[in-house]
């Protein structure tokens, strides 16, 4: 059983300048990683589910922040 006291939160960065795998603890399946002005950029497939292909950023390609996606909802009417 897990303490209160435990972070529960998978963290990759070790704050001393390195890092263990995996860097992302979740399933992120065919991403692709684009760097925009000292930003990187990764989408990633979600297949069916919505909301639909995550975007995340990060700046040093080891701690990662989901920021939004692609496909917020499907379009109405879907099925």
């Amino acid at each position: 059983m897990m303490k209160m006291t435990e972070n529960p939160v998978w963290l990759a960065d070790n704050s001393d300048g390195t890092y263990r795998n995996p860097v992302i603890y979740a399933d992120y399946s065919d991403p692709d990683i684009v760097h925009v002005a000292g930003t990187y950029y990764m989408v990633a497939s979600s297949f069916n589910h919505i909301p639909g292909i995550p975007v995340l950023e990060s700046v040093d390609l080891v701690n990662w922040k989901l920021i939004n996606h692609v496909v917020p909802r499907l379009p109405a009417p879907f099925f």
